[in-house]
């Protein structure tokens, strides 16, 4: 299957820069709730947001902007969902805010000795850590949203844990998504594409327009009145190529 290079900075805006994340697998795709649940299954684990603390406390009470705040109970059960729904605090944290999402039981000893590799009131993100070859060799995997609208998500992994890459290429693919992966090449950062089979993008499309053409139902609009008003948002969007 082709692979379809993309701009390296759409992803890592440092211009020229080799990112350490290039070095170990990873895999880039949208960052949805679909994403977050599918790593769930890999992995098995209960992530975490660093550095923040969780919302709920032990009593399941809402106590945002808690300080001294255990890392680990991101694994608590109104934490978990919070996180995992994408909604309210959790959104806000890793869509907006400079921070990486990694297991709850994470080594905090090994996170903030990265965090101290970053220069002072960076405002790069955790994608551009100096050195997370050494990080993920203690922690085991991490993802971080990227992107100019920080809406695609950058998962990595220390090299023996390159099943979750490969378990998380076949997820995309199977649900129509193409996903990227980074790499160095001649001492250059590149980034390609790999798009899903034609039968899964397919599959894709039929799924997402019929949720939307029931959804169209519902308000009243039917599907004549709405094919008429598609071909002319198509014809707005014009041949643009789509995003990765």
């Amino acid at each position: 299957m082709e692979s379809n290079e993309i701009q390296s900075t759409l992803f890592f805006p440092t211009e020229g820069a080799l990112p350490s994340a290039a070095t170990v697998p990873n895999l880039i795709t949208l960052f949805d709730t679909d994403l977050l649940g599918a790593l769930g299954g890999i992995n098995g684990s209960k992530p975490g947001i660093w550095h923040t603390a969780p919302p709920y406390d032990e009593d399941d009470r809402y106590q945002p902007f808690r300080e001294d705040v255990p890392f680990e109970s991101w694994s608590l059960g109104y934490n978990q969902a919070e996180l995992l729904a994408l909604t309210g605090y959790s959104n806000t944290l890793v869509f907006a805010n400079d921070t990486m999402i990694v297991d709850s039981a994470a080594s905090q000893k090994a996170l903030l000795a990265a965090d101290e590799t970053r220069e002072p009131e960076s405002e790069t993100s955790y994608a551009e850590l100096p050195d997370f070859p050494s990080l993920l060799k203690k922690i085991g995997w991490a993802l971080m949203a990227v992107g100019p609208e920080r809406n695609y998500a950058l998962f990595v992994t220390s090299p023996d844990k390159l099943n979750y890459i490969e378990l998380l290429e076949r997820w995309c693919h199977k649900q129509g998504r193409t996903y990227l992966n980074a790499a160095i090449q001649d001492e250059k950062l590149v980034i390609k594409a790999v798009p899903a089979p034609p039968e899964s993008r397919q599959g894709a499309v039929h799924e997402n327009f019929l949720q939307m053409m029931h959804k169209l139902g519902q308000m009243g609009i039917g599907a004549n009145e709405a094919r008429q008003h598609l071909e002319e948002v198509f014809k707005q969007m014009g041949e643009s190529e789509p995003r990765p």
